[in-house]
């Protein structure tokens, strides 16, 4: 199957996370209401954002105020494929196999219908493309599953670059003759690291939205069907 979706929307309440507001930001075309304080600049580098000490920023003289903003345009549009394919065999049981693939073509952002549009597809959180593996083996009572997920590198806020990520997860059942069900197995098996901006590191650069902190997670149950 293959699926193209495209979606304008004109005037879209967004609230906006920091990565978005520091892009707009360095480009000049920050939304209407959305303050950022800073420090002075030094060198032609911008000073860090200001800390506010209450935590009600009542003088807007701190901090990052206010993010929720009417974008003038957001256009996002992309293609979603898939391909399944099932084998049965004779002495060697069922398979299934199944590609999942989504790229990303569009996904532009306008802050004001004067400013220019922002192109954040490859950009920290959207990823262009990204696609998972899966294989399944049935025969009598046992089903074992593996799911490979991968997804591409993204730009950094800053210079920095979030490498390519590619996790496993495995997982095998017994159905018992008793008509219970046992599962045994391990999300995120070779243990990856989330993938983490090669400049800025890990301090709040961690996109949690994409990438699992958690490791590897083992994991055994069991069911019972009456």
């Amino acid at each position: 199957s293959v699926d193209w979706y495209s979606i304008t929307i004109d005037e879209a309440v967004t609230q906006l996370e920091l990565k978005d507001v520091l892009t707009f930001e360095a480009a000049g075309s920050l939304p209407p209401g959305i303050i950022v304080n800073r420090f002075e600049t030094v060198n032609g580098v911008p000073g860090s954002i200001s800390r506010c000490g209450t935590t009600d920023p009542t003088t807007l003289s701190c901090g990052l105020i206010n993010v929720n903003a009417n974008l003038a345009s957001l256009d996002r549009d992309g293609i979603d494929i898939r391909a399944q394919y099932d084998l049965d065999t004779d002495s060697l049981g069922q398979f299934a196999f199944t590609v999942e693939y989504s790229k990303m073509l569009t996904f532009d952002q306008q802050s004001t219908p004067e400013s220019g549009t922002l192109d954040f597809v490859g950009d920290e959180q959207y990823p262009e493309f990204r696609y998972n593996f899966n294989t399944r083996w049935n025969m009598n009572d046992w089903t074992v599953n593996y799911t490979l997920h991968y997804i591409d590198s993204t730009d950094g806020v800053s210079s920095g670059k979030y490498p390519d990520f590619t996790t496993h997860d495995l997982n095998v059942t017994w159905a018992t003759p008793w008509g219970g069900e046992v599962s045994a197995g391990a999300r995120n098996l070779t243990d990856e690291d989330p993938s983490l901006d090669s400049v800025a590191g890990y301090d709040d650069n961690v996109v949690l939205e994409l990438y699992d902190v958690a490791g590897r997670v083992p994991y055994l149950s069991y069911k019972h069907f009456f």
